[in-house]
């Protein structure tokens, strides 16, 4: 695959933050603006610290698709092959599964 690294974009160029995710199935900020992404793959989401990207959380069951964040930290993951949403402390803790049942995502 070609790299689009160093593209040119309206106002500024686009830039490779990483490779090597096994499937990236979600991206967000946090409410402190780090970077966040999910990866179905593995169901981790990481996050975009200073000197580089650290695992945030391990999903326990499920595939991490897309999330939101509330004002106050938490994230809200949603795990659409378990029909589960995962609601992870900002410190990266699961504080709680809020079960939907299968196929309902």
């Amino acid at each position: 695959s070609a790299s689009l690294e160093g593209t040119p974009l309206v106002g500024g160029t686009f830039t490779v933050e990483h490779e090597g995710f096994d499937f990236p199935n979600g991206i967000g900020w946090a409410p402190d603006g780090a970077l966040v992404v999910a990866e179905s793959g593995t169901g981790r989401l990481h996050r975009r610290e200073t000197g580089g990207w650290v695992v945030w959380t391990e999903i326990p069951s499920g595939a991490p698709d897309g999330f939101a964040f509330a004002s106050d930290g938490r994230c809200f993951v949603c795990c659409f092959d378990v029909g589960q949403v995962m609601v992870v402390e900002s410190g990266g803790s699961i504080s709680d599964v809020i079960p939907l049942g299968e196929g309902s995502m």
